[in-house]
């Protein structure tokens, strides 16, 4: 019968500890989302929004522009991002994905002319720059080349 209680007692314990290991995403910034314009035209479908944090290089993530030059990235809520600044760079699309004449799935480089935004292709370079806060947060860019 005590093996019974300290199945019991051990499942209380993971029960009340594991609980605290889980978080409802509340710690951080709910989303951040936006338009990219680039010469007053929106971004190509795949660009990529590079993320960093100010203070926290570590902490970094990516958001990917849709066909309209939007993006949105929400974090997972058991991985919720540090609020604060964050530093924006903007990756242009460096390949696709096309199907070709047999079904077969094959990756194309893009346009040479777009392998990169000039100073808005680096971080510490692009003075692009946001502050993440709790809740959902809009920045729209706009670029000239």
């Amino acid at each position: 019968m005590t093996y019974f209680w300290y199945r019991i007692m051990l499942l209380l314990l993971v029960g009340v500890f594991g609980a605290g290991c889980f978080s409802s995403g509340t710690d951080g910034f709910g989303d951040v989302h936006g338009t990219v314009f680039i010469n007053s035209q929106p971004a190509p479908q795949g660009t990529r929004i590079r993320f960093q944090h100010a203070q926290e290089k570590a902490t970094a993530f990516y958001a990917v522009v849709d066909e309209e030059g939007a993006y949105r990235y929400e974090p997972p809520g058991l991985a919720p991002l540090e609020e604060g600044a964050y530093l924006v760079a903007i990756d242009p699309m460096l390949s696709s994905t096309v199907v070709d004449s047999t079904g077969l799935s094959v990756e194309v480089p893009a346009d040479a002319r777009s392998n990169n935004y000039g100073r808005y292709s680096d971080v510490k370079e692009s003075n692009l720059k946001v502050n993440l806060t709790r809740g959902r947060v809009e920045f729209n860019i706009e670029i000239s080349l």
